[in-house]
């Protein structure tokens, strides 16, 4: 589909706006993701989702697309821990003493890191995992090498300095395969 019409959909305003569906949300996604739309349009479009808001069903849709990028890496026994991406500013990173406490339940933690994301600007997972020296149960999942596309939007989404749908959505991208996943949330569609 045009991506102008999902542009349309999300930035006219209240009484323009309309919610998308799971097939167009995937579709959005699919097009944000190939990056072939034009980096405003994306921006565009993330900015006027976030106004909107966002939807269940337009969640879905999006981590479907995503889903599609992922080959996930089993990891047995473990946890997929989703902090975000923003990097924390505030509070410390708690996992590493965490792992080593799963350690004696013999289980596994998995963490997703990438660089910086919009809004915190605090210290990234990346950093943590590429700095220390890690427990054997806990893993680390670059997403540069597990999901490039949506990697390679951090330019644009840096540039944009906003929190979008995005910083919800990848905090899901079950990598590791785990039957479990710990992750905070603010956005109400994301806690359905």
């Amino acid at each position: 589909m045009d991506f102008q019409k999902y542009i349309h959909a999300v930035g006219t305003g209240v009484k323009g706006n309309r919610d998308l569906s799971f097939e167009e949300s995937e579709d959005m996604m699919h097009q944000i993701l190939n990056q072939s739309v034009h980096s405003e349009q994306i921006a565009a479009f993330l900015l006027g989702w976030r106004l909107k808001p966002e939807t269940v069903e337009e969640f879905r849709g999006a981590i479907s697309a995503c889903d599609s990028y992922i080959t996930p890496k089993t990891v047995e026994n473990s946890i997929e821990l989703g902090y975000p991406f923003d990097g924390k500013a505030k509070n410390p990173y708690i996992f590493p003493l965490v792992a080593k406490v799963l350690e004696k339940s013999n289980l596994n933690l998995v963490v997703m890191g990438d660089e910086i994301q919009p809004a915190k600007a605090g210290i990234t997972i990346k950093e943590i995992c590429t700095n220390i020296s890690l427990n054997s149960n806990l893993h680390y999942f670059d997403r540069a090498d597990f999901f490039k596309e949506m990697h390679q939007l951090t330019e644009i989404r840096m540039r944009l300095g906003l929190r979008t749908g995005f910083n919800t959505i990848e905090k899901l991208p079950r990598v590791a395969n785990s039957e479990y996943a710990v992750t905070g949330v603010f956005h109400k569609p994301y806690v359905k």
